[in-house]
């Protein structure tokens, strides 16, 4: 086995601020985006072995990134349904097929100490240059308490306060 790469490095910082002397972003910027995204960020490779980790993962499901890479994705699939998860994943990942690729899903999920939640997710297979299959990144989002609450409060000090998604109008 070949040693991961660091799940989400810290940002480096730059003399010319955000982006370059030119405006262009550094090539950081990739791992700046897994590093601060709110929601569960997981590349497992095509063997379904977690090659990245970031931090919303490790809050959501209660593992380190170093305690995640190199462990089989289904770490975070309850117990009674990993062996159907690995089946799936090893039949559909290789040949680049899996159902719903792209659409929101929701599943099962478990923490570290064995608490279940419910997760929303969306996965894409990873191409390389040749359009091979090289892996799957999926962006996950805990679901448990029921559909996340919209605040704000409006320059007037006025505040509101609504479901999301949701038809109604949110607003100053």
């Amino acid at each position: 086995m070949t040693d991961a790469p660091p799940a989400c490095p810290t940002r480096p910082s730059t003399a010319d601020g955000p982006t370059g002397p030119s405006g262009e972003l550094p090539a950081s910027y990739a791992s700046d985006v897994l590093h601060e995204a709110v929601e569960a960020v997981i590349v497992a490779d095509r063997s379904g072995v977690i090659r990245r980790w970031n931090p919303a993962a490790a809050r959501m499901f209660g593992y380190s990134a170093e305690e995640a890479m190199g462990r089989p994705v289904d770490l975070i699939v309850p117990q009674e349904l990993r062996a159907a998860h690995r089946g799936g994943y090893r039949h559909a990942v290789p040949r680049g097929v899996m159902a719903g690729l792209g659409d929101l899903a929701a599943a099962p999920a478990a923490r570290r100490d064995g608490t279940r939640l419910s997760v929303e997710f969306h996965a894409t297979l990873l191409h390389d240059d040749r359009g091979h299959v090289y892996g799957v990144a999926a962006v996950l989002r805990d679901v448990t308490a029921g559909p996340p609450v919209l605040r704000w409060t409006c320059p007037s000090g006025r505040r509101g306060t609504v479901r999301w998604p949701s038809t109604a109008a949110a607003g100053c």
